[in-house]
């Protein structure tokens, strides 16, 4: 009879063992399953609500902003990050110029209070399990920053959790600095 006891012991713990290994392979394939997906639409600008997607001339440079709406929707059951969010400017598959991302804005130039753009002015992001995050991001570049380098598209480009970079078609933009274009979005776009 005390065979029958230690079988019926070991036994139990084969099969818990073997449970909890099962439920972990399960949880961790779970945590996978969803998406990630990341929409933009280009707007007004907060600071001046008339610039939108455009090349502005002044009489000693031109500047190139991109006042953007960014949305992050996680349908996954772990944490997404979104590190160094960034807009590149390529000519055909050249790189060209990143942009600055512009932290945040004072209404008026005597003013203590900031409106800030991105997260809290940081162009970093943690994106929770099963969730949707609207963010107001805002990019420029002058011409004179880069030796006036032409571009005639825009890619966006982020960090994952991971820390591989991805980078993401945006918009083609014709005519690069020399562009008379004004681009403000109707509706959302998925980057892919």
């Amino acid at each position: 009879m005390p065979n029958f006891n230690i079988i019926s012991l070991l036994i139990g713990s084969a099969l818990t063992l073997l449970v909890y290994i099962s439920f972990a392979i399960i949880t961790k394939l779970s945590n996978h399953i969803g998406s990630f997906k990341i929409f933009v639409k280009t707007v007004y600008s907060k600071i001046d609500e008339s610039t939108c997607l455009q090349v502005i001339n002044r009489p000693e440079y031109r500047i190139f902003q991109i006042p953007l709406w960014i949305e992050f929707i996680n349908t996954k059951n772990t944490s997404i990050i979104v590190r160094n969010l960034n807009m590149i400017l390529f000519n055909d598959n050249k790189e060209v110029a990143k942009t600055i991302q512009i932290n945040y804005f004072k209404e008026k130039a005597d003013s203590t209070t900031k409106d800030y753009f991105a997260n809290k002015g940081n162009y970093s992001f943690v994106i929770p399990p099963y969730s949707y995050q609207k963010f107001d991001l805002y990019f420029t570049l002058k011409d004179t920053s880069i030796n006036k380098n032409d571009f005639n598209k825009i890619k966006l480009s982020y960090y994952n959790s991971k820390g591989k970079l991805k980078i993401l078609e945006f918009k083609n933009f014709e005519g690069g600095w020399n562009s008379e274009k004004i681009i403000k979005d109707d509706d959302w776009h998925e980057l892919r």
